[in-house]
């Protein structure tokens, strides 16, 4: 029986011809070149020179781009990206087809995209075509060099030109990767601002957030009404308008090409009662907006000046601005604290954290101390307290929370409480603690929607509940990966010494494997029962990862794994996760297992493991005595949190 894969659905004809051209089209073709079918006219997740992103204006029927279900799944995904069929010039991605995830901006009738900063691959690049009832975008690479664009699986849109310079394909542009590149990130009339990578969302003038408490705990979809219906003003002159240089121009733009100039498309609003904005573009012309207004983003760099139609007045008045940033709840909490805290002094109380006892304090880092609480009628809490001699401040925090409430995991940190007694840890539930860290790192690194290095784990980061169930917490440091990127350089090193991986301490590069490194000095907190920082000095100064290889290579673990998980039961488990959490820690990233692939080792007896190989880097640290002495470096937390310097044996 024969079973047809794939065909071209082409009937057979006498004459036909299979030929692939310089572009990459397999074009099937007839006498006379007439073209039976090409692959062009079915695309997946890539654009190239040559291709069309087209829409038939009298059908509706669009060519549509499709990601892929994940990185090494080529089955159709979630995001798809095409031509507005509302009739804009506007590129989209959807998401499961309907819901709007990014938008490009209106194309310019010259060189790009007016939704995204200008790029040189721009020039002749992109070409809006309409001819009879097709419209479309083609593209021409500049200076024969080659160009893609691929809708990776998570919904972020690439721009790529491969260089014979570079013998490689250079990435120009991602989106979207900030937050507040996602389609109407802070809601109807709320405006999105880069905090980092975060968004922080404020209303317009003249709107109040349609719910308070969803906007002060950073649920931003519901955005922003009016705190008075305009008035319809009959003298135009009477209009008055708020000016938001630097802006991406929102959806759902009304043109009017025939309006010369920027004062006559603001008179032309200003006589209409129902246009509550608008915009000049040369290229463009005359943009207005009326009902509420969408995807209001504010660029980091280039944009263009947007008008914002405000009761008259309002300009000249110091209204108080509600503001949807994370750091407007933070300080309200803090200023909460500290009233509570000169209120009542002493343990006593029926606060949360009996006003700060030290009875309750679980420990403190970089922010400060964290104090363990109740509510009335829910489980424990953890609360964070700032530090007025802190080093972090209300960005790190704001980062923090944000990124906790978008991700949610069983092994992520809501927060629980922690054992007093090591002994409490046998290996069942050591091992049970190594395997949800790890899940934990699988979501953040794989499975959750943001891409996340968590780059500050550590010991006192593990959080456990009372099931001993592991919560991986303190998010101020971590940063949100997009598209396919792999890693990032900073010079601003942050994290906690003895945990870098040495080319993040050294050069600033950081990616997942920075994660997987701090996880495999974990492990080796884990098996031993002591802190990384014990290690100093021992045994020709070898920090905890050299004394371990010492001692796995001499097959000499007694001294090495905790004397209360030595049983003859346990054993070979035990010394399976010594031997994985020694290719954790190996120097070079490209030789560091990712977290997938650690799971597969700790769970699977049978995965054969590679030999590592021996650490050549040791850190020369210093004890807590002297860390008020080094604070020259820059300082992360609190002592033996100082980033130091790093020696080669």
């Amino acid at each position: 029986m024969t079973v047809t894969i794939w065909s071209t659905n082409t009937s057979s004809l006498n004459t036909t011809m299979l030929q692939l051209s310089d572009e990459g089209n397999l074009i099937l073709q007839a006498s006379q070149n007439r073209i039976l079918w090409q692959s062009f006219d079915q695309p997946e997740n890539t654009f190239i020179q040559g291709m069309h992103m087209a829409i038939n204006t009298r059908t509706g029927a669009r060519q549509l781009y499709t990601c892929w279900r994940r990185a090494d799944d080529p089955t159709p995904g979630n995001f798809s990206l095409g031509l507005d069929p509302s009739g804009s010039t506007q590129v989209f991605i959807w998401k499961d087809y309907t819901v709007k995830y990014w938008r490009s901006g209106e194309w310019n009738g010259a060189s790009n995209f007016i939704g995204i900063p200008w790029v040189p691959l721009y020039s002749k690049g992109f070409n809006f075509v309409t001819d009879n009832d097709q419209k479309y975008y083609t593209f021409t690479a500049i200076n024969d060099s080659l160009a893609r664009f691929v809708l990776h699986w998570n919904g972020t849109f690439s721009s790529y030109m491969y260089t014979g310079s570079s013998h490689g394909w250079d990435g120009l542009w991602h989106q979207p990767v900030k937050q507040c590149e996602i389609y109407n990130a802070c809601g109807p009339n709320g405006l999105c601002r880069n905090n980092g990578n975060l968004a922080s969302c404020r209303c317009l003038d003249g709107y109040q957030p349609k719910s308070a408490h969803n906007w002060m705990t950073g649920n931003w979809s519901g955005g922003c009404v009016r705190q008075a219906p305009l008035q319809c003003q009959a003298d135009k002159k009477q209009s008055e308008y708020k000016r938001l240089p630097g802006m991406k121009l929102l959806d759902h733009a009304v043109w009017t090409s025939d309006i010369g100039d920027s004062d006559a498309c603001k008179s032309y609003c200003s006589s209409n009662c129902s246009c509550n904005a608008y915009a000049y573009v040369t290229t463009v012309g005359c943009m207005m907006w009326s009902g509420d207004l969408i995807d209001i983003y504010h660029f980091d760099n280039g944009g263009y000046d947007f008008y914002v139609k405000v009761p008259q007045g309002s300009n000249n008045q110091k209204t108080a601005i509600v503001t949807g940033t994370v750091s407007g709840f933070v300080v309200f909490l803090l200023v909460a604290s500290i009233f509570l805290w000169k209120q009542f002094r002493f343990c006593s109380g029926p606060k949360a954290t009996s006003n700060f006892c030290s009875s309750n304090k679980l420990g403190e880092g970089g922010f400060g101390r964290v104090y363990k609480g109740k509510l009335p009628g829910v489980e424990e809490i953890a609360v964070k307290r700032l530090s007025a001699t802190s080093r972090q401040g209300i960005e790190e925090l704001k980062n923090e929370v944000v990124l906790i409430a978008k991700l949610q995991h069983r092994n992520l940190v809501r927060l629980l409480g922690y054992p007093s007694n090591r002994g409490l840890l046998d290996w069942r539930k050591r091992f049970k603690i190594i395997e949800g860290i790890a899940r934990g790192l699988l979501y953040l690194h794989r499975d959750s929607r943001l891409r996340v290095v968590h780059r500050d784990l550590k010991a006192s980061n593990i959080l456990l509940d009372n099931d001993m169930d592991p919560k991986i917490s303190d998010f101020g440091m971590a940063r949100i990966f997009g598209g396919d990127q792999n890693q990032h350089n900073t010079i601003h090193v942050v994290g906690t010494f003895g945990y870098m991986a040495p080319e993040y301490a050294m050069e600033g590069i950081f990616s997942v494997k920075s994660d997987v490194y701090s996880f495999g000095i974990l492990l080796l907190e884990i098996i031993t029962g002591k802190k990384n920082s014990s290690f100093h000095n021992k045994e020709d100064s070898l920090n905890i990862v050299g004394y371990a290889y010492k001692k796995w290579q001499e097959g000499n673990t007694g001294n090495l794994i905790d004397p209360t998980i030595r049983e003859p039961c346990c054993l070979p488990q035990v010394l399976r996760c010594l031997h994985v959490a020694l290719l954790c820690v190996q120097d070079l990233a490209q030789d560091q297992p990712e977290i997938p692939s650690v799971i597969s080792m700790i769970l699977t007896e049978s995965t054969n493991l590679t030999v590592p190989r021996q650490p050549t880097f040791t850190v020369q640290g210093y004890s807590c005595d002297n860390c008020a002495s080094k604070r020259n470096a820059e300082m992360i937390s609190e002592c033996g949190v100082t980033i130091t310097s790093l020696q080669g044996r």
